[in-house]
């Protein structure tokens, strides 16, 4: 009897990566370490703060407990999961190693499938899905810097640059699948979102003289871009609402000042390292940097694979001080780190490299090759970073996470006014007028419970007063408040022994643009089914 390896190609790949992925995390070391200039803490509060987050968006048990509004700021939709996992295993540790194996596993499949439609390659296809799921920004941003959700959105990444091929080179309809891809790179992170709108516009440059219907294909990109906004929206009206209260943004670098110099970036690249416990080495791995460097020597390309190429080194250079960021000002200063360039650039780079080493003589070999020095090199960088990690910082429960030290409350997209107040509201202190008294107060996630020792005409809360942030009685009924000038929830005419509960609920806005987006989505989804075998082959 002949295996029919065609009828279970993706049961053996998704058993391939599957394995690789429980390798990257059982091999990867200590995943869950805090180093300095590491996000660790704040996206694992981030994790446990989702719990009840459908209905609340606001998590008073995390952040120092002041009801900080980072949900409305951080897209959590993609993260989800993990929380889901940590509940069921009641373990942080656990729960995040197994939704970091589903997310490698989901990065693989959609890597595999992204490149397959391009070269039209199995073997090209598991090679460059393998690559990049070893490749060196992906090990930094979770096990150096703990990027999350950088991590999870460099999952779609690929999707959009296969869609795009699809949509200009193909003439296929694939604006619903650029579209997804794109939301769901917004649900998981907003500043991937820019630099894959930028190596996407690129892209569609650089494919355009292919194109077979150059009409046809920008009437895509516009359906897709429609699309995209319609299921975005559930995310963006919230945010955009809430910005409108004043809110502390995250810092603006000037970037030329934050660029690599070439030299440094090929050191970096060859060194196959991520940093130690103080400093960040930032870099686009061993086999992209020689990529990035001698591709241009490279002779017999495709038209193709000059054009991934071209992109990826462009989007190289973006990096480097050889980029004139001065001619765009301060435009684009909130991306912070030019380096961020390279989540991008290392996927038309492998790409390119792929495809042109598997199309010279013993390709099985030289792929086997790839594969294991990707491994290999993967073992010897995180090995690397773990030797000079403290063992006792490492995360090993969430105990100690639900009411973080100072140290680690985010000041980005707390309100202006509870910036420069934070002393007295991270301290917990109730004012009525200009001093403090101390009601008894009960905690829980999604609301907190407050009782009066005394009758007042204003008390002023330590919560932040974010829009949809009210109080109301035991009983139900909205109580009359406003914001105090600490920019925190101010509730009238408070009596004596009174049960008072702080919550957070979306606004009008939010929900009819949540709703929106999920109609579209359902909508979506149906249109798939409808057309499932001529929108995958």
């Amino acid at each position: 009897m002949n295996f029919d390896t065609h009828k279970y190609e993706y049961w053996i790949v998704s058993i391939i990566i599957t394995l690789l992925a429980i390798f990257y995390v059982v091999l990867g070391g200590h995943y869950l370490v805090s180093y300095q200039n590491s996000d660790l803490i704040i996206h694992l509060d981030r994790v446990l703060g989702l719990g009840g987050v459908w209905f609340h968006p606001i998590n008073f048990k995390t952040f120092a407990q002041i009801g900080d509004g980072i949900n409305y700021f951080y897209p959590w939709l993609t993260l989800y999961p993990a929380y889901v996992l940590v509940r069921l295993t009641h373990s942080l540790v656990v729960g995040m190693g197994i939704f970091i194996i589903w997310i490698n596993i989901l990065t693989g499949l959609i890597a595999y499938y992204s490149s397959k439609s391009i070269f039209h390659n199995k073997l090209v296809a598991l090679t460059f899905s393998v690559l990049y799921i070893f490749t060196t920004y992906r090990s930094l941003d979770l096990y150096r810097r703990f990027d999350i959700g950088e991590f999870i959105a460099m999952t779609f990444i690929p999707l959009t640059v296969s869609a795009l091929y699809q949509i200009i080179v193909c003439d296929k309809q694939r604006w619903v699948m650029l579209a997804i891809a794109m939301a769901l790179i917004l649900y998981s992170h907003l500043l991937s979102l820019v630099l894959c709108g930028v190596a996407g516009a690129l892209e569609v440059i650089a494919l355009y003289s292919l194109s077979q219907n150059k009409w046809g294909g920008i009437k895509q990109l516009i359906k897709a871009v429609v699309l995209w906004f319609l299921l975005g929206l559930g995310f963006l009206i919230p945010c955009i609402q809430q910005r409108q209260l004043g809110v502390a943004m995250p810092f603006k670098a000037w970037l030329p000042n934050m660029t690599l110099p070439v030299k440094q970036m090929i050191i970096n690249g060859l060194s196959n390292s991520l940093g130690n416990n103080k400093d960040i080495i930032v870099s686009l791995g061993v086999l992209c940097t020689l990529i990035c460097v001698t591709g241009i020597f490279l002779r017999k390309k495709s038209r193709i694979e000059w054009r991934f190429l071209i992109v990826g080194i462009v989007l190289a250079l973006m990096m480097t001080k050889l980029f004139p960021w001065k001619l765009f000002g301060h435009l684009l200063d909130f991306i912070q780190f030019p380096w961020r360039f390279g989540e991008v650039a290392v996927i038309f780079l492998l790409l390119f490299g792929v495809s042109w080493l598997l199309r010279r003589k013993h390709p099985y070999v030289i792929a086997g090759i790839l594969i294991i020095a990707s491994l290999c090199s993967f073992v010897i960088r995180t090995q690397r970073l773990n030797a000079c990690a403290n063992s006792s910082i490492i995360v090993t429960s969430s105990r100690n996470l639900c009411n973080p030290p100072r140290l680690f409350l985010p000041v980005d997209y707390q309100l202006q006014k509870a910036v420069l107040n934070e002393t007295g509201i991270v301290q917990h202190r109730f004012m009525d007028g200009k001093s403090n008294i101390q009601p008894e107060v009960e905690i829980a996630p999604s609301q907190v419970t407050v009782i009066s020792k005394r009758t007042t005409s204003e008390l002023d809360t330590p919560f932040e007063a974010y829009k949809g942030v009210f109080a109301k009685e035991s009983s139900g009924k909205v109580l009359s408040s406003g914001v105090s000038s600490r920019g925190t929830l101010l509730i009238k005419q408070v009596k004596r022994g009174e049960h008072i509960v702080v919550t957070s609920r979306y606004t009008l806005a939010a929900r009819i643009a949540q709703l929106i987006s999920l109609i579209t989505l359902i909508s979506c989804w149906g249109f798939w089914v409808k057309n499932r075998r001529r929108i995958l082959y």
